[in-house]
C-alpha cells in the first residue's frame, strides 16, 4: 500500500517502472513532487511551485505543466 502521499493529481511511470507523482497544496502542507519504486517508497522528492500535470520522457527527464506561472519546468535526471 502506497502512504504518505497528499491529494496526488498527477502520476507518470519511469522506464525503469519507477513513478513520479505531483502533489499539489492541501491543508497547508508544501507541494511537492515525489519519486517512489514499484512498492510505494520514496526514493527522493522535492519541492514545487503547485505542478498539475506531470510527465516523463525516455531519457527520464520529468516535465511539469504549472498553471499559475503558466509554464511547464523540465527536470533533468541526475545519476
Amino acid at each position: 500500500m502506497w502512504t504518505d502521499m497528499t491529494r496526488p493529481n498527477d502520476i507518470s511511470q519511469s522506464v525503469d517502472g519507477d513513478f513520479y507523482i505531483a502533489e499539489p497544496t492541501f491543508e497547508g502542507s508544501t507541494p511537492r513532487i515525489t519519486f517512489r519504486d514499484k512498492e510505494g517508497d520514496i526514493l527522493s522528492s522535492w519541492e514545487s511551485r503547485q505542478a498539475h500535470g506531470l510527465w516523463v520522457d525516455k531519457q527520464d527527464s520529468v516535465y511539469l505543466a504549472l498553471p499559475g506561472a503558466q509554464s511547464v519546468d523540465k527536470y533533468i535526471r541526475q545519476n
